[in-house]
């Protein structure tokens, strides 16, 4: 059966002398893996469209009793060779991905994540890079099966949630004290972007960093 799809490329590898193996995060089939047979022929109509984060339209036939597929056709739709003018977000976005790829089993469909990678690498061309990033680790977190148990108050009743547990991960207050101080902003500001309330809040860089810390910090607790 023939599969047109869309997909974000995500990391490809050398594959013999002129062929690659593409990782991809598609719309219909989640993480895949592809052999892309010719790739490095100078003539390949491969070349600059199978790039790092580019968004490409594939083309392949689906057969039972595999996971590699062979890709026939790729088309570029939008590429984001802009995102070479910032090497810090590009690095976070790599982490990300590579996160994605640890974590995310292969062939399945993950509608939310390939949306929220979308609404990334949007996010990083309008200038949002902070809230997009931070809201795409919470939708991964999500999809391993770690979401942020959030809440507007303390399980004490408390509406103060200034310490994250990343036992549970749960947000608390100061009088239960359990967990690792974070703030009330941090709690506040990720309550907003679960419930897709970004534009209400506005996140620094250094505000960013430590959020993402904790995050990880979290991610590797249960890993």
């Amino acid at each position: 059966m023939l599969v047109r799809d869309t997909a974000y490329v995500l990391k490809k590898v050398l594959f013999k002398e002129t062929s690659l193996i593409l990782n991809v995060l598609s719309r219909g089939g989640g993480l895949q893996s592809f052999m892309v047979k010719g790739a490095l022929r100078p003539k390949s109509p491969f070349l600059g469209v199978i790039e790092f984060l580019n968004e490409i339209e594939i083309h392949y036939y689906k057969k039972e009793n595999t996971t590699l597929y062979t890709l026939n056709k790729a088309e570029l739709i939008k590429d984001h060779f802009s995102l070479t003018l910032y090497p810090d977000v590009l690095m976070e976005i790599g982490e990300l991905v590579q996160y994605t790829r640890r974590n995310i089993p292969y062939n399945e469909p993950v509608p939310a994540l390939y949306q929220s990678f979308s609404f990334l690498l949007r996010g990083v061309g309008d200038k949002k890079e902070n809230k997009a990033l931070l809201y795409y680790f919470l939708t991964l977190l999500q999809e391993m099966g770690l979401p942020l148990k959030i809440s507007e108050h303390c399980i004490c009743g408390n509406a103060e949630r200034s310490y994250f547990d990343p036992e549970n991960g749960s947000f608390g207050c100061s009088h239960c004290r359990k967990g690792i101080f974070v703030g009330e902003k941090m709690a506040d500001d990720l309550t907003a972007l679960a419930g897709h309330r970004g534009k209400e809040i506005e996140i620094s860089s250094a505000e960013k960093a430590g959020y993402m810390e904790i995050l990880k910090e979290y991610m590797k607790y249960h890993k």
